[in-house]
């Protein structure tokens, strides 16, 4: 549902992931920028996925 509201804004938006729920389940970060700024989204996408650094399912070697 906010995905879709975003759309009407004209804000750029991203899924990033960032982890796992305590069921081991993906989850996701939603970065949203300000109208026409796609490049802005995807440099905060980039840098926030730096600094997460990688990530590994649960369970998983």
């Amino acid at each position: 549902m906010n995905a879709e509201r975003r759309c009407f804004t004209a804000c750029h938006a991203i899924s990033a992931p960032c982890g796992f729920t305590p069921d081991g389940l993906p989850a996701g970060l939603q970065l949203v920028g300000r109208p026409q700024d796609d490049s802005g989204v995807l440099q905060l996408a980039h840098a926030f996925a730096k600094a997460r650094g990688p990530h590994k399912a649960p369970g998983s070697a």
